[in-house]
């Protein structure tokens, strides 16, 4: 068939001595394509392509695109896994479907399962900038696209019905991840648990048992219906760069869960709509946001209708954690839980009131419990955060009805706010 070939050469004279062997490598191209299935094993070097007419390409035993080797992927391909075998990237795969023809990584079983096979795996050598999964769809895999200490960029792909669909596993690995649907993963949809984490943005992650494992950045994704929403635990200590402008709802458990020794926020959790997860129990897991040891801010976000809103959990390192401008009002236990020693800071956040008793019976702390501290919410918003504070315009101030000179010891001052809604 066509390909990178190795031409093998003896010489051998007239009196039957023989030369060492000689090779070489050849890419043969008959210029059509020979009929699929095409069955894949062992080495892939030098430039290759996949294409509709050689679909399916099945996968035998492990295969690995070599370093500095080329596989394109054509749209329309399927690639098989015959068996519990990985598809190696130490060079550069590009495989670029589109959104009506996209390329499927699956099972070659007839009755696929979760677990079929192992995963696509990018590895330190592979080149970051050219590898590229685009309107793909992995499908019953361990470990859907495995990523060990590189960065390659996934995007427009379905990611489905894996034990998980997107594996970090080392330190150094740093993914785009980008408007993806992960879906029915039975682990993780997405763990970049690594030191450098990801940038995961405009993903849709539903139905997964942890939605979203990130140290990096999470934005403007779409966390639904997942047993967890966004999930980071950490034995050693990381930092979180951004989460923000996600929705985080329906989860079975906690919708933000940070745990590390500790967890430092750099931008914070900001400008997130979390409602609806942990309905369905009273424990720290079922919490809008459960924190254990997080240094940051949690600020400007839509807190409501959980099982807790905010969960500030015993820990082990020095505290840091400010609460403010947000909306934390009916989550079914308490809107805000805070169970150390320490006072903690959450004011001009709007409690769905501005009744402070009423406010008071929904937070957990101090005077509920003298082992832990203080709540301190004594500024309280009289309506959302998402809507201005109106006020007066700069206040004028007339000396003497308007007399820039005066002879007398008594100054008459006129000062007026006008244009005030509220004061």
């Amino acid at each position: 068939g066509n390909g990178l070939k190795r031409i093998y050469i003896k010489y051998r004279n007239s009196n039957g001595n023989e030369s060492a062997i000689a090779w070489a490598k050849i890419t043969l191209n008959s210029g059509s394509p020979t009929p699929g299935p095409t069955y894949i094993s062992g080495v892939i070097e030098g430039n290759n392509e996949w294409t509709s007419t050689g679909s399916p390409y099945i996968i035998t035993a492990d295969a690995i695109v070599a370093n500095n080797s080329i596989l394109t992927i054509d749209s329309g391909v399927e690639v098989k896994f015959d068996g519990d075998y990985y598809l190696y990237i130490d060079g550069t795969l590009k495989a670029e479907g589109s959104e009506g023809d996209t390329i499927i990584f699956t099972s070659n079983r007839s009755e696929p399962s979760i677990g079929d096979w192992e995963s696509i795996k990018f590895r330190n050598s592979s080149v970051d900038a050219e590898c590229i999964l685009s309107y793909c769809k992995i499908m019953y895999s361990k470990n859907g696209v495995n990523i060990e200490s590189s960065s390659p960029t996934i995007e427009h792909s379905l990611i489905t019905h894996n034990q998980r669909g997107i594996y970090c596993n080392w330190s150094d690995s740093h993914p785009n991840i980008l408007n993806n649907t992960v879906s029915y993963n039975t682990n993780e949809g997405i763990n970049c648990n690594s030191y450098h984490g990801g940038v995961v943005t405009g993903n849709t992650v539903e139905h997964n048992g942890k939605g979203i494992i990130n140290t990096d950045i999470t934005r403007n994704n779409t966390i639904i219906n997942n047993t967890y929403g966004f999930y980071v635990e950490s034995g050693g200590g990381c930092t979180i760069t951004e989460i923000s402008g996600n929705t985080i709802s329906g989860n079975s458990k906690t919708g933000i869960y940070i745990s590390g020794f500790p967890v430092r926020g750099t931008n914070g959790i900001t400008g997130n709509t979390i409602k609806n997860n942990g309905t369905g129990g009273s424990s720290y897991e079922y919490s809008r946001i459960f924190c254990r040891d997080f240094q940051g801010t949690i600020s400007d976000n839509t807190i409501s209708d959980n099982g807790n809103g905010i969960w500030n959990g015993t820990g082990s390192y020095p505290p840091n954690l400010t609460v403010t401008n947000n909306d934390i009002y009916n989550n079914l236990n308490y809107d805000f839980k805070h169970t150390r020693s320490n006072n903690v800071e959450a004011k001009q956040n709007y409690w769905g009131t501005t009744d402070a008793g009423q406010i008071a019976t929904k937070i957990y702390d101090y005077y509920d419990n003298f082992n832990y501290g203080k709540v301190d919410y004594s500024v309280i918003l009289g309506n959302s955060y998402t809507i201005p504070i109106t006020g007066p315009t700069a206040p004028s101030l007339i000396i003497n009805n308007g007399d820039l000179t005066t002879s007398s010891e008594q100054v008459d001052l006129t000062l007026s706010a006008n244009g005030a809604t509220e004061m």
